[in-house]
């Protein structure tokens, strides 16, 4: 590796995690290094156009989470946000939701699912377009 390549590998800067807010009930925790990067990402991901996106926020306490790439969908419920089941779309908030529902949650790295026959569903319908 010549001196450039090392230089630069030992100036990468670490991805630190920044809060998007898509709309009234929709965040989103987005690692990148700079404010701007971080929003141009969300923009992709998102489909969010960048003119009426309002510019991230600093959500360090997740900065810890960049090597996984997103925050699991257990902490950040733990932590009070609302998710939404990724098959019907059913909003979920742990402190308004009764105990039997809470056991009923299926939690998949960053994604949650409201039962886990809805998870079920969710996947037959992922299988079925996989082929």
């Amino acid at each position: 590796m010549d001196s450039a390549h090392q230089l630069i590998a030992h100036l990468r800067l670490p991805c630190l995690a920044w809060l998007i807010v898509e709309d009234e009930d929709r965040e989103h925790v987005i690692f990148h290094v700079t404010e701007e990067g971080a929003l141009n990402l969300a923009c992709v991901r998102f489909k969010l156009d960048p003119q009426y996106t309002d510019p991230p926020k600093r959500v360090s306490a997740f900065d810890h989470y960049a090597t996984l790439g997103y925050v699991p969908a257990a902490e950040l419920m733990m932590r009070g946000w609302w998710l939404h089941c990724v098959n019907c779309d059913q909003p979920l908030y742990i402190h308004r939701l009764k105990k039997s529902k809470l056991r009923e949650l299926e939690f998949d790295q960053d994604n949650v699912w409201c039962s886990r026959r809805c998870k079920h569903k969710y996947e037959s319908h992922i299988n079925h377009f996989q082929g």
